[in-house]
């Protein structure tokens, strides 16, 4: 028996490409309405105040987003002026968010602009430190941002709700399958449940045990990496309901210490959470 398969008609052709042709004009004007948006909007920002474009976020937990918590948790560390623009579309050049315009310039990528930042208004925190304290710091940052980073997104995307996490339902189905997607191209994504979590946890009983009861990472100064870890912290505590949660309130109190001493000194709005 032979299997015919019936070309598509010309008028089915024509309405996939109406509809393709649709979509990307549809994304165009939108590119070009925010983009106009930006432009008059930047007229009114005043001088040497940075504006932070993020996500919109609740006021009393922390942002979903790690850069954009990272980049405001640090501005606040920092003590420069800025304001918030909120937007779920409106992103920098290389379609990011977080971003900063300052002065009528564009800075993208929360690691990048926070390293101008520190720069330009002499607030070297990281910088201050060692050399050798300095290759400590970029260890872990390397650790949080490209380890233990995957093991959450792991719980949250492979086996997490939008209602678990207070993220808009349709954001996080936009959302879950790019991040699957990441996960398996990273790795993680191969693994077990199982082994998953132990990743996650070395990365966190290596936290912990080298905080050992400091304030903060390398003494009584905050650090850059201060800050990276107690966003991933505010992470489990707010809205992480598994292991790497658990783990964090049983066998991590100097994590726990540290994140409560930021959040008391600079995220006083957040609601209470028991730990």
């Amino acid at each position: 028996m032979q299997l015919t398969i019936e070309a598509p008609s010309n008028d089915t052709l024509k309405k996939i490409a109406f509809g393709v042709t649709s979509y990307y004009l549809f994304r165009l004007a939108l590119r070009f309405y925010f983009k106009y948006k930006r432009n008059q909007k930047q007229k009114s920002y005043p001088s040497d105040v940075v504006i932070l474009h993020q996500f919109p976020s609740s006021k009393s937990k922390p942002s979903l987003s790690v850069p954009c918590l990272k980049l405001e948790t640090w501005l606040r560390v920092s003590g420069l002026k800025y304001q918030n623009e909120y937007s779920y579309f409106d992103r920098s050049q290389q379609g990011q968010l977080p971003y900063i315009t300052l002065n009528g310039e564009e800075y993208h990528d929360s690691q990048f602009i926070i390293e101008h930042l520190s720069k330009k208004f002499d607030k070297p925190f990281t910088f201050a430190l060692s050399t050798t304290d300095q290759a400590i710091a970029r260890g872990f940052f390397k650790l949080l941002e490209e380890s233990f980073k995957w093991s959450m997104y792991y719980h949250r995307f492979m086996f997490g709700k939008a209602s678990d996490i207070g993220m808009p339902y349709l954001v996080f189905k936009l959302f879950k399958p790019r991040l699957r997607k990441a996960l398996s191209v990273q790795g993680y994504g191969r693994h077990t449940a199982e082994e998953v979590y132990h990743i996650g946890k070395q990365d966190l009983e290596a936290l912990e045990n080298f905080l050992n009861g400091k304030n903060y990472l390398f003494g009584d100064n905050i650090s850059n990496e201060d800050v990276v870890l107690f966003c991933f912290v505010a992470q489990l505590v707010y809205f992480d309901k598994g292991p790497l949660r658990q783990f964090v309130v049983k066998f991590c109190p100097s994590l726990v210490r540290h994140f409560k001493k930021i959040k008391e000194e600079y995220w006083k709005e957040w609601r209470d959470v028991e730990l």
